[in-house]
């Protein structure tokens, strides 16, 4: 190639790089004396274009003092051994600070020239530079942060591997550097999570989760937040952050429990409110019902001796004393609510209690011709810490309750059974009539509210009693009723344990 091809072609690569925003020139190593190529040189370097040759001056006017005389000896030691070399530098452009560039230089051949010539190319590296130290100061900054709070993170690049982690989570999971998920020793689900949550960080996404994770041999609950990491507006990463809340859902569980039992606090009070409204009102009643009652009663006796017996007296008079009877079951009833309770619970057995009160209630009711009684699973040999005169109490009110839901007659089953709930074993006496349905539909847990009855006449006195009962043993209460015939209202009771006194 002769020396006008080369310069052209020269020239045209100048052009060329120029357009990718490099500078290239020519350097006379002993003069100094520049000569940029192409037309983009100049203007990339805010230099005017004055000539096609630039004298020493160049090196002054473009290149720091403190770094000119590093890169005139690059260029000198190039001409001497011909060895090419790369170097970066400052570079001096008006309205710019900060301004980087990238220079390589090589030797031309002499062409029978005495000193050679050198080719050289210059390229703005200001933007590398400036992520580079923008990375390196989030690096020193994240490193920091990472030395002084409690919680792991790890930033990975788009491949998803690790680039930088604080020492927190090289603790819990080792040194992960360099590495991704499948190389880390992982369980699978915590590996196929995280390339999940670093697919859609890459994509723009934001993702928040709740991990049970093995930390330092517990098991321990992790808030964990994958956002991408961007760098001039482009997603080139993840940063995924874990923070330990175990001490968090603590807190949480501890303060349900409390509201719970704030919540129980709470019934316990509006129940004793009634059960004072209901005491004030049962003295009321026991004295203003019981004294009249009383002598009606005595005056239905004096009549049945001094009448001459006929059916429509006895009738009238069997009608004054079945309502008298009502009357007098009223007041007991009221008054065995109000009076304090002292139960006294010893482990025995449960199914005696349960058939003596079914005995007494169908004797006393004097329907056991018209009720099927139904013995469904009965473990007899269950026991129970109980109050037997309370509990007894408290089944015939139940059994009651469920003889009124069947004026025409009908089945009652009856089913005793142990069962494990909340990791504790209960004993389950359960009473089921074939009647109308006896809980309001949609308020079985308002079941043993005092003054809350499903039946017209009904004063929900019977079932304020079993209730009291049953939270006296420490037990639950449950209903089961639909919208067709039929009621099974069970009893909970703790099995026993050992004596305790309430």
């Amino acid at each position: 190639m002769n020396r006008e091809g080369g310069a052209e072609t020269q020239h045209d690569l100048g052009e060329l790089l120029g357009m990718l925003g490099a500078v290239v020139f020519h350097a006379d190593p002993e003069t100094l004396q520049v000569q940029l190529v192409g037309a983009h040189a100049a203007a990339s370097l805010g230099l005017p274009a004055d000539g096609p040759a630039l004298s020493a001056s160049f090196w002054e006017r473009v290149i720091p003092e403190a770094e000119r005389a590093r890169l005139v000896q690059t260029l000198r030691d190039v001409a001497a051994d011909g060895a090419p070399r790369v170097l970066e530098h400052r570079v001096l452009l008006p309205g710019r600070e900060d301004v980087f560039f990238r220079t390589a230089v090589r030797r031309l051949p002499g062409e029978g020239r005495a000193a050679p010539r050198l080719l050289g190319a210059m390229l703005d590296i200001s933007r590398e530079r400036a992520s580079e130290r923008q990375w390196r100061e989030l690096e020193a900054w994240l490193a920091a942060l990472g030395e002084g709070l409690p919680f792991d993170f790890w930033i990975c690049d788009r491949l998803g591997r690790v680039v930088l982690q604080n020492p927190v989570s090289t603790q819990h999971w080792g040194d992960m550097v360099g590495r991704g998920p499948e190389q880390v020793p992982l369980p699978p689900e915590a590996k196929a999570a995280w390339q999940r949550n670093h697919a859609r960080a890459l994509a723009g996404d934001v993702v928040h989760e709740e991990l049970e994770l093995v930390l330092g041999g517990e098991l321990r609950t992790v808030a964990r937040v994958v956002a991408p990491v961007r760098q001039d507006g482009q997603v080139c990463g993840s940063l995924c952050v874990d923070t330990d809340v175990t001490p968090l859902k603590h807190v949480e569980q501890r303060l349900l429990q409390s509201l719970e039992e704030l919540g129980r606090t709470q019934e316990a009070l509006v129940r004793r409110e009634q059960l004072v409204a209901l005491g004030e009102m049962a003295a009321l009643v026991a004295h203003e019902v019981r004294n009249p009652l009383g002598a009606m009663c005595n005056v239905i006796a004096l009549l049945r001796r001094r009448e001459p017996a006929s059916g429509q007296n006895d009738e009238l008079l069997g009608i004054l004393e079945e309502e008298s009877r009502r009357l007098d079951e009223l007041v007991s009833n009221l008054l065995e609510l109000v009076r304090p309770q002292d139960a006294v619970l010893r482990p025995q057995p449960l199914w005696p209690v349960v058939e003596e009160a079914l005995t007494h209630a169908l004797r006393a009711t004097g329907t056991g011709a018209r009720i099927q009684l139904v013995r469904r699973t009965v473990d007899s040999s269950l026991e129970a810490a109980l109050d037997t005169r309370l509990l007894g109490l408290a089944l015939v009110n139940v059994v009651r309750n469920a003889i009124q839901a069947m004026p025409d007659g009908g089945e009652l089953s009856v089913e005793l059974r142990g069962e494990e709930r909340d990791g504790m074993r209960w004993t389950r006496v359960s009473l089921r009539d074939s009647g109308r349905s006896g809980a309001a539909h949609g308020e079985p847990a308002r079941i043993g509210e005092p003054l809350l009855s499903t039946r017209p006449t009904g004063r929900g006195i019977r079932m304020s009693i079993v209730q009291r009962v049953v939270a006296e043993h420490r037990g639950r209460l449950e209903v089961q009723s639909g919208e067709g015939p039929g009621t099974e209202l069970s009893l909970l009771l703790p099995c026993a344990s050992g004596e305790t006194d309430a």
